[in-house]
């Protein structure tokens, strides 16, 4: 595992674990946030490294948008709704159409904002996170963000999202089958795939059919990149950035 993602984060500060987050319905405080984001972008940007450079330049539509954001938030402004799972539902009023999409650690770079843009420009968004077991199957390995933080970072984001975290599969139950019985459960209208993914059409396919349920690919750095592992061995293997 990357050194950023062994290291940072360890004792930074103490805030609600996700679940808490979710049974309560409220981010971590703003304040609380913002420290923690701000030493998130001090450790992304200054620890030595052979891709310090890249690190940095790709910061700036990354935690540095974001701290600008929670910087500028309006304190009244209502949070989205953060629930369990079970409690995702679409709206009552048949007139508000709904849509999921399914991610993965959904870090907060411009890509991942412009989905959510694209999203809320048609329907009520419902944002379904991955646990962090299922990045553990990943090239990364691990997020570079805790989960609480990232759900927080989108519960700030539009009042107009719904945001939850996805149960662990059971081993009995193929993918196919157990996305879909959550977007079932969820009542949705649509379910949306970005561009470019090769399930798109398996993803889509959960709901009604619409162009719009195609988000148009954001040509931007992953995360992955964003966090370059400092490992050699994982450096041979990952294409250095130019």
């Amino acid at each position: 595992m990357s050194e950023y993602l062994s290291h940072f984060g360890k004792d930074v500060v103490n805030f609600p674990s996700w679940k808490e987050i979710l049974e309560t319905g409220e981010p971590i405080d703003r304040k609380t946030l913002l420290d923690f984001l701000t030493s998130a972008n001090e450790y992304l940007t200054n620890e030595p490294g052979p891709h310090l450079a890249e690190r940095r330049q790709y910061a700036y539509d990354w935690l540095n948008w974001w701290l600008a954001f929670m910087k500028a938030q309006d304190m009244s402004k209502r949070p989205a709704l953060l629930l369990p799972i079970e409690q995702i539902r679409r709206y009552k009023d048949p007139d508000t159409k709904t849509g999921v999409l399914f991610a993965g650690g959904m870090e907060g770079h411009r890509g991942h904002r412009q989905a959510i843009n694209w999203m809320l420009g048609f329907v009520k968004p419902i944002l379904l996170l991955e646990q962090d077991d299922y990045l553990a199957l990943k090239a990364r390995q691990a997020p570079f963000l805790p989960i609480s933080v990232r759900l927080s970072m989108w519960g700030y984001y539009s009042p107009d999202l719904k945001v939850s975290v996805l149960p662990k599969r059971d081993p009995q139950v193929s993918e196919k089958d157990h996305y879909q019985a959550i977007f079932d459960r969820t009542g949705a209208d649509y379910c949306f795939a970005t561009e470019g993914d090769p399930n798109q059409q398996q993803k889509r396919g959960r709901g009604k059919h619409a162009g719009f349920t195609l988000i148009p690919y954001a040509p931007t750095v992953p995360t992955t990149d964003r966090v370059q592992r400092l490992d050699s061995e994982i450096d041979s293997i990952l294409p250095v950035l130019k």
